[in-house]
């Protein structure tokens, strides 16, 4: 394990970014000036989530990003963000939900954050027959990743979260929570038929839920961001993930990237990431 005060930091956007050996960060030159663009859109948060696409699209770094972990070409990247963008189903409803989330006393209100729209260029590019993500609160990243998986008409996603109701500051001092509304709320009616959603600690449900599948394309982490929480997820899901499967992790400047970082090593893989955000292709079959 790798102590957090040996790694050295960049800060970006409020956070300090870990540099780690096994983790190639292409978003730390180009998202500072990327996220002051959106901030100074002159329009609603919620309209902000499809007027965004079009500055996402114009950052290099962040369209070598999603080309390296999907292994497609940047226009084909650019046309799914672009596809996004003239999504009108989704738009329409997601919308109206995200008016409604503007109205919580919530720091994340009414904007999809980069890597919600970041899963959905992936899901797009890779057409993952199975995705398993931890962690969902309201069900951004949900919600995008089964909006690109209607467009592939195909796949599923199980998702597992804790809800945190009760608005309780985490063991890694994350305040996301759902308070009054369901986990995954967020998420369109219409596109529930491709989900499994599972309530309850990561812990207890991962193992069972994995006994009863073959193989997984693409896991996402995003879920309690401490070393000894990661490990233990990204340890249990790794047998189930097929060579050439995507391997994600959220929140790597907290000991998520530590312990990210830790399992790339253990197990000869190379990372990328754009700011917090980090993935790896599995190769089971390295020289």
């Amino acid at each position: 394990m790798i102590k957090d005060k040996d790694v050295k930091k960049i800060n970006t956007g409020g956070i300090d970014i870990p540099f780690y050996n096994r983790i190639k960060n292409l978003g730390l030159g180009s998202f500072e000036k990327t996220r002051l663009l959106i901030d100074n859109l002159e329009c609603s948060d919620h309209e902000k989530e499809w007027e965004k696409v079009k500055i996402l699209i114009e950052d290099f770094d962040y369209i070598d990003f999603l080309s390296k972990l999907s292994r497609i070409n940047e226009q084909a990247i650019i046309g799914y963000l672009d596809e996004f963008y003239k999504d009108q189903r989704f738009r329409s409803e997601f919308s109206q939900k995200l008016i409604e989330f503007e109205k919580e006393d919530n720091p994340y209100k009414g904007d999809i954050r980069f890597h919600s729209l970041t899963l959905y260029a992936l899901i797009r590019a890779i057409r993952p027959e199975l995705v398993v993500e931890t962690g969902v609160a309201y069900g951004k990243s949900s919600a995008l990743i089964l909006c690109a998986m209607e467009h592939n008409q195909k796949g599923r996603l199980f998702s597992v979260d804790l809800p945190n109701d009760k608005r309780r500051t985490l063991a890694d001092g994350a305040r996301t929570n759902t308070g009054n509304y369901d986990a995954g709320w967020l998420v369109p009616d219409y596109l529930k038929k491709r989900w499994d959603l599972n309530l309850g600690d990561a812990r207890k449900i991962l193992p069972g839920l994995l006994s009863n599948v073959k193989r997984i394309d693409v896991f996402l982490h995003d879920s309690l961001h401490t070393y000894e929480h990661v490990e233990f997820e990204l340890n249990t899901v790794f047998p189930r993930l097929r060579n050439g499967s995507l391997v994600m992790c959220d929140n790597i400047n907290l000991e998520a990237g530590s312990a990210f970082n830790d399992f790339l090593n253990s197990n000869d893989l190379i990372g990328y990431a754009y700011r917090d955000l980090g993935g790896a292709i599995v190769c089971r079959n390295r020289a």
